[in-house]
C-alpha cells in the first residue's frame, strides 16, 4: 500500500529536488528532479486465513500466538512449547497466566522453572514470570527458589522476587544464589 499523505500524485509518487531523509537521495547529487514512493506495510495476523475460513467455531477463535482460546496447555511441557512458539514476551507471559489459571495445583521442578524463565528475552519479563510463580513457592521448594534466583540477572530483581514470596530468610537464599554476602547484609539493614 502506498502512503498517500503529503504532496503526492494519484499514483503515489512524490517529486522533489531533495528529500528530508538523509538516508535517501536520488541517483545523482546534482540538481536533478527525482521521485520516490513511500510504502506502508500492512500488518496481518498470523493464522488469520484459517480463522476467517469458517472452519473453527466462534468460541475457539485463533489468538495471535497461534493457540486456540479455551484450550490451555495441559502439561508443563506443552506450556514450554507454547512459550517457545510465542514471538514476544507479552505473549509468553499470557500463556503462563492462562496455564496458572487453568491448572489445579501446578508444581514446578527447578529445571522446568529455569526453562520458563529462560524463554523470556528481556530481564523485566523474566522478573514478571518469576513474580507469577512466587505465590506458588513454599519454603519446602528451596531448590526451586534458588533456581529462580539464578535465572534473574539483577540483584534488585532478586530482592523483589524474595519479597513477593514472603520469605524472611533473604540472606540464606541470596547467598545460595551466588550473591555476595556484602550485598545480602545491606538488604537486611
Amino acid at each position: 500500500m502506498v502512503d498517500m499523505n503529503g504532496d503526492v500524485d494519484q499514483e503515489g509518487w512524490c517529486y522533489g529536488l531533495q528529500f528530508i531523509s538523509d538516508k535517501w537521495s536520488g541517483t545523482c547529487r546534482t540538481s536533478h528532479y527525482v521521485r520516490r514512493r513511500k510504502w506502508i506495510r500492512m500488518r496481518r495476523m498470523k493464522g488469520a486465513s484459517s480463522a476467517t475460513s469458517g472452519s473453527l467455531p466462534s468460541a475457539t477463535a485463533t489468538t495471535p500466538t497461534g493457540s486456540v482460546n479455551g484450550a490451555g496447555a495441559n502439561s508443563l511441557d506443552e506450556l514450554i512449547v507454547k512459550m517457545q512458539r510465542a514471538r514476544i514476551d507479552r505473549e509468553r507471559i499470557t500463556d503462563l497466566k492462562n496455564y496458572l489459571l487453568l491448572a489445579d495445583s501446578p508444581t514446578f521442578p527447578p529445571s522446568k522453572i529455569q526453562l520458563l524463565i529462560a524463554q523470556c528475552d528481556h530481564e523485566c519479563s523474566k522478573l514478571r514470570v518469576a513474580l507469577l510463580l512466587a505465590p506458588r513457592m513454599e519454603l519446602a521448594q528451596e531448590q526451586a527458589i534458588v533456581s529462580i534466583l539464578q535465572g534473574l540477572k539483577f540483584y534488585s530483581d532478586r530482592v523483589e522476587f524474595l519479597k513477593a514470596t514472603s520469605l524472611t530468610e533473604y540472606q540464606t537464599m541470596l547467598s545460595k544464589s551466588e550473591t555476595s554476602p556484602a550485598d545480602a547484609t545491606t538488604l537486611l539493614s
